[in-house]
């Protein structure tokens, strides 16, 4: 009986990762965080529908030891890797609330691009620009910087989109300077970092606000540091629904690849 319900618990959960990742690659966001669940939504389904025969087919092979080996290791790291996003992830949640300060008089906006869809901002962007809005309200004389490069299936930069979409509401665009040819937040806030320089504005000394989501700030609070930006004032904005689970999956493995390459 229980071994029963492991398997409809089983087949539900990969049923669903492999639903919600094919929604949304055939909506235009490919990246790990759709692709991996939708890999191991269908080799789980796979795994719970075969799972007899290949039981079977281990137990009457000559490689039957070695062939439990390798499903063991899979298993376990399977089992350790969900461990340790999860862990990873209770960790960024309770610690990025302290990365934010209140907001002040700023000197410079930097709002950080995302996918874009269809010559449009994406969900996740338009979270990003919907705050730079209102920070750029709140303080009428202060300059923005729009970053991002581009895909290969897109014309246009995201910081072009962002900028784009900040003048539709009213802000001047003598106001907005582009850095369109990052393609990662360490580009971005690097780029952002020589426009202000040569501005004369003190990353060390100036009030610097980074736009992001949520699940972002974490990396951009360490990779800002890591740059010289001595007290970037973190505005994060909330992730759309539809995208946050698979949002924290692709933002695991882009915080591991950091670590590997040194950005923080």
């Amino acid at each position: 009986m229980a071994n029963q319900w492991q398997r409809l618990f089983i087949t539900i959960f990969s049923t669903v990762l492999i639903v919600d990742g094919l929604i949304l690659i055939g909506q235009g966001n490919i990246d790990l965080g759709t692709i991996f669940p939708t890999i191991l939504g269908s080799a789980s389904l796979v795994y719970i529908m075969f799972q007899d025969r290949i039981h079977s087919w281990i137990n009457q092979s000559a490689y039957r030891r070695k062939g439990i080996q390798i499903v063991s290791v899979l298993s376990l790291m399977l089992i350790t890797s969900i461990i340790a996003f999860c862990i990873w992830m209770s960790c960024i949640t309770n610690s990025h609330q302290t990365l934010q300060r209140k907001e002040t008089e700023l000197s410079a906006i930097i709002v950080l691009g995302c996918k874009i869809q269809n010559q449009r901002p994406s969900a996740m962007l338009q979270t990003r620009i919907d705050k730079a809005i209102e920070l750029a309200k709140k303080n009428p004389n202060t300059m923005i910087i729009a970053t991002g490069g581009k895909d290969l299936r897109s014309r246009s930069t995201e910081a072009e989109i962002i900028k784009s979409e900040l003048a539709h509401y009213n802000i001047s665009k003598n106001r907005i300077l582009l850095k369109n040819q990052s393609t990662s937040t360490f580009e971005n806030l690097y780029n952002a970092k020589t426009i202000l320089q040569q501005r004369n504005i003190n990353i060390e000394t100036h009030n610097i606000a980074i736009v992001s989501n949520d699940f972002h700030m974490q990396r951009v609070n360490k990779i800002a540091q890591k740059l010289g930006y001595k007290f970037p004032i973190m505005i994060e904005v909330t992730t759309p629904a539809q995208i946050r689970i698979n949002s924290w999956i692709r933002e695991y493995f882009a915080f591991i690849k950091g670590k590997i390459s040194r950005e923080y």
